[in-house]
């Protein structure tokens, strides 16, 4: 029972692991290609007198479509929000989420792209470009919490399967430890 306990242990927090690693990365790529296309879309209002006319509705439209985006702000490349969900917040600079660190992304940000995070969100920061030149950023704030719900489900299924193999590793055991100890018994049983 005690071998079944550990294997089911093992197996199950070897499996939760991965799953978490391998939903992070996804989660990281879907932010990073979602910062790629909104910079396509920036590139051209960004290069107008005044951008905020047409990235205000782009940022508001992004936000009431993707539940997961919790903050998206355009900036030109002196850091100056061109685009925001809040209009009060237009043409104030940027600033930054504190607490965010670098994520362990190897080989998803490209050069010019960063991408930091803290336990509750990704943020990804993508240069908009015109003929090669940067002419501002995009901050895309990702949430995590579809990761933190899927591992937790993960979790749940896993402690399930995990009582399952126990409950069958014990009645399984017992049959087993019965059968062997029969011809013990029936030895005893004689001599007595």
């Amino acid at each position: 029972i005690l071998l079944v306990v550990c294997l089911v242990a093992a197996f199950s927090l070897t499996v939760v692991t991965y799953e978490k690693r391998m939903l992070l990365s996804e989660v990281l790529r879907r932010a990073v290609l979602q910062g790629r296309n909104l910079a396509l879309s920036s590139a051209k209002p960004l290069l107008h007198e005044d951008p905020e006319f047409e990235l205000h509705p782009l940022v508001t439209r992004v936000l009431a479509s993707e539940k997961d985006i919790v903050s998206l702000v355009v900036v030109d490349r002196s850091g100056i929000v061109k685009g925001h969900r809040d209009v009060l917040s237009i043409d104030g600079a940027y600033e930054s989420t504190a607490g965010l660190r670098a994520a362990a992304a190897a080989g998803i940000a490209l050069p010019g792209e960063d991408i930091r995070e803290n336990d509750r969100l990704i943020e990804v920061k993508v240069p908009v470009t015109d003929q090669g030149e940067p002419i501002g950023y995009v901050y895309l704030q990702y949430s995590k919490e579809g990761v933190h719900a899927a591992i937790a489900a993960i979790r749940g299924r896993m402690i399930r399967i995990g009582v399952l193999a126990l409950v069958a590793g014990a009645f399984s055991s017992f049959l087993l430890a019965f059968h062997i100890t029969r011809p013990v018994r029936a030895l005893i049983a004689g001599a007595e």
